[in-house]
């Protein structure tokens, strides 16, 4: 009986998560149709998540997850939500993804723009694996992985991580302030200065808390970029990654900004004071 209810209970709150996207989705500009058959995609993904499966299929593309919970949050901020989405001046653009996972976010450049080239960089281990899996087995070319973390220096460095999961894993000590087992393993440390010299149309931070580090290493290298995503992860304590300066690195690039909470759902932003803590995470958008 308590099974009925949870499920009951789990397949409301998915209708209720669906009518909620349906209509940013409509905000945002889609039309009816094409709204629904991204909520009809999103459904058919959330069953098979729900049974566990590890394969699934976005469009024409198959993917290979490690964990279907996590795989869900990735799936709505990417492909539902939009979340990286730019114009290029070029049908070849070229973008550098910090922070690839599993490799969804090469997919999505790939589906915006198949003559894209990317250069991507992961840390973790199994991550980088499943990314590099999920890129042979869709065929995609002009795309070169490296395992590496993007830092302001070059070397090595501890990546600290939840043993059962492996989104943000990070070079600093931020998963230690939420009092969870956390494991750690040695990862080469990269300066993303070499792949800045010339013109990248799309920049993509997505680093756990170094990123106020590595835009002040490139500071003078920013001027060569388009358009940039980055997610800034605030710990208190940790005020070299705040807010004011990952901002303040941008503005004196000359970009256009805005600036999101991932704190409070993106959709409705109920009562948001209640998220504020010791951790937080945002989003800034720049373009020229």
């Amino acid at each position: 009986m308590n099974l009925i209810k949870v499920s009951l209970i789990n397949l409301l709150k998915h209708i209720c998560h669906s009518f909620e996207q349906f209509a940013f989705l409509r905000r945002g500009g889609l039309t009816h149709a094409a709204a629904l058959l991204r909520i009809r995609e999103r459904y058919k993904i959330y069953r098979l998540a729900g049974s566990n499966v590890s394969s699934f299929r976005i469009g024409n593309f198959k993917v290979e997850c490690l964990n279907p919970s996590s795989f869900m949050t990735l799936y709505d901020e990417i492909f539902l939500q939009d979340a990286y989405f730019f114009r290029a001046k070029t049908e070849k653009p070229r973008i550098v993804d910090c922070g690839v996972n599993i490799g969804l976010s090469v997919l999505y450049f790939k589906s915006l723009y198949p003559s894209c080239k990317i250069v991507g960089f992961e840390p973790h281990p199994v991550a980088f694996a499943a990314a590099e899996n999920n890129i042979l087995v869709n065929g995609l070319t002009d795309v070169e992985l490296i395992q590496a973390a993007v830092s302001d220096y070059d070397g090595f460095s501890d990546l600290n991580f939840l043993s059962n999961e492996i989104m943000a894993s990070t070079l600093t000590n931020r998963l230690h302030t939420r009092g969870c087992h956390v494991d750690a393993t040695k990862v080469k440390t990269m300066s993303l200065k070499p792949w800045l010299h010339e013109h990248v149309d799309f920049l993509k931070l997505d680093i756990e808390g170094a990123e106020a580090g590595v835009l002040n290493d490139c500071q003078n290298l920013l001027c060569n970029v388009d358009n940039i995503f980055v997610e800034g992860h605030w710990t208190r304590g940790q005020e070299f990654n705040s807010a004011a300066s990952i901002v303040g690195s941008l503005e004196k690039a000359g970009f256009n900004l805005l600036l999101i909470s991932t704190e409070t759902n993106r959709l409705t932003s109920f009562q948001p004071l209640r998220k504020a803590g010791p951790v937080s995470s945002f989003i800034v958008y720049g373009t020229r």
